[in-house]
């Protein structure tokens, strides 16, 4: 996709608007009962990190159902954690491990800014944390029937979503094609994490 105009991400006066650097506070709840399990520090240490949290949590304040915001000090950076009750993550880390797959790589705004986020180094490490997951064994949906009489399938947004988080990793467009042709069917019945998952193989091979 084309490079997010960066003044038009967050609506006009939102309080990040301008803001280099914030540190985000977290709670996790228990999903049964609400009750606060871990609470976490984050540091968003550029204004791309900024926007990319920013625009997950303008859905409704979580990077997940059961993960919500409760503070954030923006142009503020993270000088320590004093307090065993709170947790110090990673910004890459936390995306990877906690924001919802489907809030991540449903939206191709924040695919690209979470991408522009990313020092050559940490795009290495963010590539070699989802290549890891993926190789680990995993339960899969049963295959689905290819269509009876060769029937066109119907059109999928899954196919655009997949398209732009493996260009906005650095493949080229060209390739990432050929690979989400190749997905074919499985677009329909397998998430799209999974077949991102297997496209940084395919196309990192």
């Amino acid at each position: 996709m084309d490079e997010p105009d960066f003044a038009k991400i967050l609506y006009e006066g939102h309080p990040a608007d301008g803001t280099e650097r914030a540190a985000y506070q977290f709670l996790i709840a228990d999903p049964a009962t609400g009750a606060p399990v871990r609470f976490l520090l984050v540091e968003a240490d550029n204004a791309w990190a900024v926007a990319t949290l920013e625009k997950i949590l303008l859905r409704d304040a979580k990077v997940a159902d059961n993960c919500r915001i409760i503070a954030v000090f923006r142009d503020h950076r993270v000088a320590g954690v004093r307090d065993d009750l709170l947790e110090e993550v990673p910004f890459a880390d936390f995306m990877i491990d906690i924001v919802d797959p489907e809030r991540l790589n449903g939206n191709p705004v924040v695919q690209a800014c979470f991408s522009k986020s990313l020092e050559p180094d940490a795009r290495a490490y963010v590539l070699g944390r989802i290549q890891e997951a993926a190789a680990r064994p995993a339960a899969r949906p049963a295959p689905v029937a290819a269509p009876a009489f060769n029937l066109p399938l119907p059109p999928s947004g899954n196919a655009e979503v997949l398209t732009s988080a493996l260009c906005n990793m650095g493949f080229k467009r060209a390739e990432v094609r050929k690979f989400v042709s190749s997905v074919g069917p499985r677009l329909h019945s397998e998430p799209v994490p999974e077949l991102i998952r297997e496209g940084l193989r395919s196309l990192a091979a």
